[in-house]
């Protein structure tokens, strides 16, 4: 392309000779330059809608896939603690409900044992894990938390070790744990989760297989 354009270049810049063959070679090379830009702009946007296109794939495929296993291994957890529990401990469930378990004998596998059924609830992975609490927790009119959080109100016994947050603001869930003066915040995020660890109560497996399995 360029090699064309110097060439017409030197034709139209010979004006003593050959004048008409001058502009005639100047509407050309204008041609030819509208036609480069134009392939230039056209290629491009079809590179671009391409190049777009697969990285979009690549992410979404990337989410679905990292959904899946996250649900696949919830399954697969549950399942196995479910054939694995047998004899339930009323009095256990009761000792420890509202509280997060670890399976210390396991691979660390944290369990929400919920105080309203007295079932562990498998917390899997954060995205897992605040699905859980949304299901379990209880929304509460911003006033009424306010009063337990601020004014000593007493918090009322379906309220100790629930996860509970105001009506006007979803992002904030107070952890309600049991024998703690105050509630833990937990930001709707997943390094927020991590607050849980130091208050978590490891379990043997012989013990944390007493307790009912639950599924959401």
């Amino acid at each position: 392309m360029f090699f064309f354009r110097d060439k017409i270049a030197k034709i139209c810049y010979n004006k003593n000779k050959h004048m008409q063959g001058g502009k005639k070679a100047l509407k050309i090379f204008i041609i030819l330059q509208i036609i480069a830009t134009g392939y230039i702009l056209l290629t491009s946007k079809i590179i671009s809608n391409r190049a777009e296109k697969k990285v979009v794939d690549i992410i979404y495929d990337s989410v679905v896939g990292w959904d899946d296993r996250g649900q696949a291994l919830v399954s697969k957890i549950n399942k196995r603690e479910i054939k694995l529990t047998s004899t339930i401990d009323d009095k256990l469930s009761a000792r420890l409900a509202g509280r997060i378990l670890l399976q210390a004998e396991s691979s660390g596998e944290a369990w929400y044992l919920n105080p309203l059924d007295k079932k562990r609830y498998f917390l899997g992975r954060p995205q897992e894990a605040w699905v859980i609490i949304k299901k379990l927790g209880v929304e509460l009119p911003a006033g009424e938390l306010l009063d337990y959080l601020y004014f000593a109100k007493t918090l009322p016994k379906n309220l100790e070790g629930r996860f509970v947050w105001a009506k006007n603001n979803p992002k904030e869930i107070y952890y309600f744990y049991p024998d703690r003066d105050k509630p833990l915040l937990l930001k709707e995020s997943e390094d927020s989760l991590e607050l849980l660890q130091p208050i978590s109560i490891g379990v043997s497996n012989e013990n944390i297989r007493k307790i009912t399995v639950g599924e959401i």
